[in-house]
């Protein structure tokens, strides 16, 4: 198995922050150095050009392990979906929600040596796939006036989220929205409506502190819709 480690650049200062060196330096010790790409990203979608790179290796089993949030999680999902390679996370930065689905307790660089996969559910919404979830309304302002607060101050972390909250409960705005299911059994259903916030949910955890589907699991075969 190859694994390729994908360094974002958007990475900050968290207990699972790992250097380039620090990853080689791990690997080279057991000897296990010829398992690995360690790639860091340096400017915008130089992630797409290491991933076109890996993919087009002529490499029977791959892995993709990112270093970073949900956001560039979701970027290399889209990106390698269909080529038959397999996705991994580390959580280093502040949106880390569809970490929240795993046990990182006492997690180091080793765990990844020997790597089982198994398949998770995704949510497809127009021709882009989503891995943890997809929200309109409210929710996505406040997460749009967080990462505000973030450029401004990275060290805000989870606060920022709680200040983008009270930020928008000034100026709540409801979305004229018509959203399209088309389900498992081939039927569409249809619904419209005027909503404060809607999410489609594949993990239970989004905008790093906000639960709006506790029972939500990333392999059950079900999507859960929130609507409110």
């Amino acid at each position: 198995m190859k694994k390729l480690f994908l360094i974002s650049s958007q990475a900050v200062a968290s207990e699972y922050s790992f250097r380039k060196e620090d990853i080689v330096k791990v690997y080279a010790a057991l000897g296990r150095l010829d398992e690995i790409y360690v790639e860091e990203t340096k400017y915008p979608g130089h992630i797409y050009d290491i991933l076109d790179e890996f993919i087009s290796m002529d490499i029977e089993d791959k892995v993709v392990i990112i270093l970073g949030g949900d956001g560039s999680l979701n970027e290399v999902a889209n990106r390698i979906y269909g080529h038959n390679i397999g996705l991994g996370l580390i959580p280093t930065v502040t949106g880390n929600d569809f970490a929240k689905n795993f046990d990182y307790k006492n997690f180091k660089i080793t765990d990844t040596f020997d790597i089982s996969l198994r398949p998770i559910d995704l949510i497809k919404i127009n021709d882009m796939y989503c891995v943890n979830v997809t929200s309109l309304g409210f929710d996505t302002a406040v997460l749009a006036r967080a990462y505000e607060y973030l450029d401004i101050d990275k060290s805000l972390g989870k606060r920022a989220y709680l200040k983008a909250v009270a930020d928008k409960l000034k100026n709540l705005i409801y979305e004229n929205l018509t959203i399209n299911l088309h389900l498992a059994d081939g039927s569409t259903v249809s619904i419209h409506g005027e909503f404060l916030i809607s999410a489609i949910c594949n993990g239970s955890y989004y905008e790093s502190t906000f639960n709006p589907a506790p029972d939500a699991k990333i392999d059950d075969g079900i999507i859960n819709l929130i609507l409110a």
